[in-house]
């Protein structure tokens, strides 16, 4: 049986009457945390680096990567202009904006980014 990812108490085995809870500590939390999305994140990774090895083109256009996040070409251009240090990070090659699929996965997880959400998106 596996344990919950967040325990915010950790009870002591005595009576369930009168259990002593012990407040984890922040760091004890975020080690909690990262161990149990480590599994997904590694499987996300294994998954994305064999879609890569199947297709043809490493690098993804704009259209390509606002497909990938669920949000329209337009939004992700104004977005880029607008709000460079949020935006996912892309390559400029030729005047063209290419964005890295391995790139824009660690980018997501890093920033639990919510494109839709950004203030001045109308």
């Amino acid at each position: 049986m596996t344990k919950p990812f967040f325990e915010g108490y950790a009870s002591s085995p005595s009576s369930s009457t009168n259990r002593a809870k012990t407040k984890l500590t922040a760091e004890q939390i975020r080690e909690a945390m990262l161990e149990a999305v480590k599994p997904a994140l590694d499987t996300m990774l294994v998954n994305l680096q064999q879609q890569l090895n199947d297709s043809d083109c490493r690098l993804w256009t704009t259209s390509q990567t606002a497909k990938y996040l669920g949000i329209s070409k337009s939004t992700l251009e104004k977005k880029r202009s607008m709000y460079p240090e949020i935006s996912p990070p892309c390559k400029m090659i030729f005047g063209s904006c290419k964005y890295d699929p391995l790139e824009i996965e660690a980018w997501l997880h890093v920033t639990n980014a919510d494109m839709t959400n950004v203030k001045g998106d109308q």
